[in-house]
């Protein structure tokens, strides 16, 4: 087999691994919907609300902020950073990670970068 080959064969093979890891993670995170939502402590009552965990030097974090500053009350940001027992709590395995809470157990875990529509229809559901 040439190097040419033999490089793109371990390319191949590094980016399926990671598209592999990623999507375990995130079915991991969404086993947590339907499950009882963990107190979120001083932060506030999740009821109803988009819980938005961010990291403080998370690039599509940063670029997600402004949405979630535009939802107002609606949303509780939780730096993982400052709040690691809440996160773990609900089973956050990366940044940006957004939850919705519905009666009193997690409605939606979207892991990633979500648009404002995205949002939105997180809350109208």
């Amino acid at each position: 087999m040439s190097t040419g080959v033999s490089i793109l064969v371990a390319v191949a093979l590094v980016l399926g691994l990671m598209f592999g890891f990623q999507q375990w993670m995130a079915a991991r995170m969404r086993a947590h919907e339907g499950k009882e939502a963990p107190s979120l402590g001083s932060l506030g009552d999740p009821e109803g609300r988009v819980v938005w965990f961010y990291g403080p030097n998370c690039g599509p974090c940063h670029a997600m902020r402004p949405a979630i500053d535009a939802l107002g009350d609606r949303a509780i940001p939780v730096d993982v950073s400052e709040h690691m027992d809440v996160a773990m709590a609900y089973g956050v395995m990366a940044t940006p990670t957004t939850v919705f809470v519905r009666n009193g157990s997690i409605a939606a875990v979207r892991p990633g970068r979500l648009s404002p529509d995205q949002l939105e229809g997180l809350l109208a559901a």
